[in-house]
């Protein structure tokens, strides 16, 4: 295994975002013009020792174009703990491991911090280059795949893990430009998050604040909390 660092990029890139550039220039290079599986990766993701060889062992028996794992996430404070599940359950529903991984099925999708691609699938598509201009590079190359080979889509805690955001500020920057690619509204499901959070904490406290409800009063409160509680467990995608 041959691990491929980018030079510096000059300023001009001729249409390329700067991690496709580094990307493309990487899969670009002599030892990976021989390598049968190439594997793209972030900075901030820590690999378990070996998950590369099961990687490649698990993506050749289900004969893949491509595997992405989706990391267990990593959080550094109570507001990232409070909200990322709710936005990994979103990109869950959006976007479903099983029906992306279904070869009849339309819906493409892959996680950038993990990309294990078959070099000859990864060339006849174009690579990077063909994506060049995509800020989310990893769902338009899972898509330009999938027309032509069988991918796969999970949650690999047991493999890789990531710490994405340092901040609160990070986050919301972050985020803000994922969203509004992946769903075209985000403002609106930033506020149904909000609200989830809000519902999931405040909803307990009000029998004890106002201790003259009603029995079915007392009953919706709490079917209410179920369902803000179900959205809450229903991040499949991981979040530590």
């Amino acid at each position: 295994m041959h691990a491929l660092r980018a030079e510096e990029l000059t300023p001009r890139r001729n249409g390329f975002t700067g991690k496709n550039a580094a990307l493309w220039l990487g899969a670009a290079q002599p030892v990976a013009q021989t390598a049968k599986w190439l594997l793209f990766t972030d900075a901030d993701t820590l690999h378990e020792a070996g998950s590369t060889h099961r990687a490649v062992v698990e993506a050749e028996r289900h004969e893949l174009g491509l595997l992405s794992y989706s990391p267990r996430q990593v959080t550094s404070n109570m507001v990232q703990r409070a909200l990322l599940p709710l936005v990994f359950s979103e990109l869950a529903s959006t976007y479903p491991p099983k029906r992306v991984s279904d070869p009849s099925g339309p819906i493409a999708a892959a996680n950038g911090q993990f990309l294990l691609v078959r070099r000859q699938a990864y060339f006849d598509v174009g690579g990077h280059q063909a994506v060049a201009s995509a800020v989310l590079e990893d769902v338009a190359l899972a898509r330009l795949l999938k027309r032509r080979n069988a991918i796969r889509l999970r949650y690999a805690p047991e493999a890789v893990s990531a710490r994405m955001y340092r901040g609160v500020a990070d986050m919301a920057e972050g985020w803000t430009k994922n969203l509004a690619l992946l769903f075209g509204t985000p403002l609106f499901l930033a506020g149904g998050t909000v609200l989830n959070f809000l519902l999931l904490l405040g909803l307990p406290l009000l029998p004890v604040l106002m201790p003259n409800l009603q029995f079915w009063q007392m009953l919706a409160i709490g079917l209410l909390w179920l369902a803000a509680r179900r959205d809450w467990l229903r991040a499949q995608w991981g979040v530590a």
